[in-house]
């Protein structure tokens, strides 16, 4: 399962400890989201190449004006600390898996 972020400063501690991270941006209420949450959990659960974490936008308001989420759910990649992609939208198991092949391989 994903880590939820509950504060900026647990985001930026992740980011400065390890080499790849995938955050995904979603909302309860959301529709889509609630179809890719489980898809994302699912994926978390079995990569251990990255560090995956949840981030409620209605709770954390400030990583989400940061990073200036407009649309979810969305995933951001992020190698060594640096955002490095974001992806917009529900994604199959099959390409999330295939995002984060191509940012591990980076």
């Amino acid at each position: 399962m994903a880590i939820e972020i509950k504060k900026i400063d647990e985001l930026n501690n992740i980011l400065q400890k390890e080499e790849n991270v995938i955050i995904d941006f979603y909302a309860n209420w959301c529709g889509p989201c609630q179809m890719y949450t489980p898809v994302f959990n699912e994926v978390a659960l079995k990569r251990k190449d990255v560090k995956m974490v949840s981030i409620n936008i209605d709770i954390n308001t400030e990583i989400v004006k940061f990073y200036s989420v407009q649309s979810i759910p969305a995933t951001f990649l992020f190698k060594k600390g640096k955002q490095v992609n974001k992806i917009l939208g529900f994604m199959s198991v099959e390409k999330l898996n295939h995002n984060i092949d191509d940012l591990v391989k980076s």
